[in-house]
């Protein structure tokens, strides 16, 4: 390992509904970001993953991102006040476990969000 952030991924076993282990992986987090660089509308989409508070777990390389964010609310925030609205209807629909769909007030093209069934440990 060379020091990098890394994802870890793990599910338990189960033998007769009972939990007789688990299975966990590792995957760096520059690799997994390279398999969320896929090149869609026409080149100026680009996909985020990150915590329900907003922290960023992978980000995207793409010029129009959100290039070092750490947190998905505080750089909405920073890049434009008037994105308070969206702000808090992301976070009501995120708390909700709902996908939502909104836009920026710099005109960006409409963002949507799909929150995963998750669990983290030490977050």
């Amino acid at each position: 390992m060379d020091g990098g952030r890394i994802n870890v991924y793990s599910a338990p076993v189960v033998h007769d509904r009972e939990v007789v282990g688990v299975l966990f992986a590792t995957y760096e987090t520059d690799r997994f970001r390279q398999n969320l660089e896929v090149s869609v509308f026409e080149g100026q989409g680009y996909s985020y993953v990150v915590k329900q508070n907003g922290d960023t777990v992978v980000l995207s390389s793409n010029e129009g991102s959100f290039a070092g964010m750490e947190n998905l609310f505080t750089a909405m925030k920073e890049a434009d006040p008037a994105n308070a609205a969206s702000i808090a209807s992301l976070q009501k629909a995120w708390r909700g476990g709902i996908p939502a769909m909104w836009s920026l007030s710099t005109g960006n093209p409409n963002t949507c969000i799909t929150p995963l069934s998750t669990s983290t440990i030490g977050t």
